[in-house]
């Protein structure tokens, strides 16, 4: 464990410490009264405030003096063991913290939870405390899952085919042998050799170049690679946690996970299959939950989104950060934003400039406008009258690479932030992060690759950051 780390536990633990030390014992006197002051709760509707020192007794009820009235010992040995179970029922409840995890499909969620499983130890649904690893059962689900996918994978790919090369897949007998193979099918040698016609054929090439434009899972190339269709092709093939990491899985309900570091327990709730049930699920982390995660994949600025095809994948981020900061339940919640994919999005924004980018042309009905071409992007005269894409405005804000004298490395950075400041605009509009006043809610944004350790740390170590600042 790392220095910082450490110096990071450590003052979560002494946060606890000191919060389940004064939730139930507060001193309402100033700085120079003897007096001591403890809280009995009776009942729903009854609390007294005892105000006392080692000879008088003065308790107070609803704020408000009152006479001394008999201690009966009955009475306070009653109260102290009521005391001592709220006591260690607040200790056990403030020894876990809940963080909510939201954003748009494919931001990294599922992998961060992932790699957090790898790297902390975790908690069952019993409650039984696991090493950092997966269980044998989730490795078998997880195999299952990455033969299904490589197949439903290959099948979009065949369908895209004849919309990116004339004449579809050249590999007639592959391509129709493959239509009958299900998602199912019990992956072998035979399967393994279909994929591999199918994956050298230049109409399932062209495909897979234009695969941002229709939405194929991010893993789909990695899990093609020759070498690795014929690791998953073997009878005795077990994933490996790469493997694990990289296939995509299949969302319902709400997912928490429940870590332990250093004495302190973290549970993360994913409720992003529900986003469109909020009302059903958001009163349950209202009163629990100690800050938001949101996460996007800031490489889909010029794909389309996962869940709404008419708009690119971080513009819809942006309408559910809105949303999220819009809802009245999470208004005190400090956000952390993670902008994930960093990796990918430094290399796509090199040759595709976020102002080239025009979407579906702002045309209601989905299509192109009057001047529209069929490519999708904006040519120099669209640039210069403010085109009708997304991200117009980064032309200005962003500047093309060659005006950039140290060229990427001050052109990545220009662009990264261009589009955090995005974000931070939405959070100041609504009355939170920096620009909102020393007392709105905070919000932080880091850039990382959540498929790499580094990354999934580098998230971590921000949220326990935060919760220790925001206290």
């Amino acid at each position: 464990m790392h220095g910082a780390a450490r110096k990071i536990n450590g003052k979560l633990a002494a946060l606890l410490a000191k919060k389940c030390q004064n939730q139930y014992f507060s001193n309402d006197c100033d700085d120079n009264c003897p007096h001591e002051t403890t809280v009995f709760v009776l009942n729903h509707a009854t609390t007294i405030v005892s105000h006392h020192n080692r000879n008088l007794h003065h308790p107070k009820t609803m704020g408000l003096c009152a006479s001394a009235a008999p201690v009966d010992p009955l009475a306070v040995e009653r109260t102290a063991n009521i005391e001592q179970y709220m006591h260690s029922e607040f200790v056990q409840s403030c020894q876990a913290l809940a963080v909510l995890v939201l954003g748009p499909s494919a931001g990294g969620k599922a992998t961060l939870f992932k790699q957090l499983k790898l790297l902390y130890a975790s908690f069952d649904n019993k409650g039984n405390k696991m090493n950092p690893g997966f269980l044998k059962h989730d490795i078998t689900k997880y195999r299952r899952l990455i033969h299904m996918s490589t197949i439903s994978n290959m099948k979009e790919l065949v369908e895209q085919a004849p919309n990116y090369f004339s004449e579809g897949v050249l590999d007639v007998q592959a391509g129709e042998t493959f239509e009958y193979i299900s998602e199912d099918e019990k992956f072998d040698t035979s399967v393994e050799l279909l994929l591999k016609r199918l994956w050298s054929d230049p109409g399932v090439q062209a495909a897979f170049e234009n695969a941002h434009e229709f939405g194929l899972a991010d893993s789909a190339g990695y899990f093609f690679d020759l070498k690795t269709l014929a690791e998953i092709s073997k009878k005795s093939y077990v994933p490996t946690p790469e493997h694990i990491l990289r296939v995509q899985d299949s969302k319902n309900g709400i997912i928490s996970l429940h870590l332990h570091d250093k004495d302190i327990d973290y549970i993360l709730h994913d409720v992003s299959a529900q986003q469109n049930r909020k009302k059903k699920w958001i009163y349950k982390f209202e009163e629990n939950i100690k800050m938001i995660v949101f996460m996007l994949s800031m490489d889909q600025y010029n794909e389309p989104s996962r869940q709404n095809g008419t708009v690119d994948g971080v513009t819809h981020g942006l309408a559910e950060f809105l949303e999220v900061c819009e809802e009245s339940s999470l208004k005190k919640f400090p956000i952390l934003i993670v902008m994930n994919r960093y990796d990918q999005f430094q290399k796509k924004v090199l040759t595709n400039p976020p102002w080239e980018y025009r979407g579906n042309g702002g045309n209601s009905e989905g299509g192109y406008g009057p001047d529209d071409d069929d490519t999708g992007m904006m040519d120099n005269e669209d640039v210069e009258g403010g085109g009708p894409g997304p991200w117009d405005d980064s032309f200005g804000a962003i500047g093309p690479l060659e005006d950039h004298e140290q060229g990427a490395d001050t052109y990545v950075p220009a662009a990264t932030e261009y589009f955090k400041q995005k974000f931070l605009n939405i959070a100041t509009y609504t009355k939170r992060g920096p620009k909102a006043g020393r007392n709105a809610p905070v919000v932080n944004i880091i850039v990382a690759s959540v498929l790499e350790h580094d990354g999934t740390l580098k998230v971590f170590r921000k949220m326990q950051e935060m919760i220790i600042q925001t206290r």
